[in-house]
């Protein structure tokens, strides 16, 4: 179970909702991710490795450590269109009268 869980995690990127949507527990999900991710500074830190598989933690796979972003598993709340301005045709629009 673990290594189907990072292979989505890791190799193919997928979102937690995508992964638990597979029939994963979402409180193993949710853990494994977070201590992936807790781990990322410290991946940071280390030499470069060997590169066994087509990803790897260096460039291929970048995720941020700063802002503290956790993905809960939940899906993300759709937006509200009246709260988001309208493009208009140009950049010039928003100076005119």
């Amino acid at each position: 179970m673990l290594d189907a869980i990072l292979e989505r995690l890791v190799e193919r990127e997928e979102p937690l909702a995508e992964i638990i949507a597979a029939g994963f527990d979402r409180e193993v999900v949710v853990r494994i991710d977070r201590l992936l991710n807790i781990a990322e500074y410290k991946r940071r830190q280390a030499a470069p490795g060997v590169k066994v598989t087509r990803r790897n933690f260096g460039r291929d796979r970048r995720y941020p450590i700063t802002n503290r972003f956790r993905d809960t598993g939940r899906p993300l709340p759709m937006s509200d269109d009246t709260l988001v301005p309208r493009a208009g045709r140009g950049a010039t629009e928003a100076f005119e009268g």
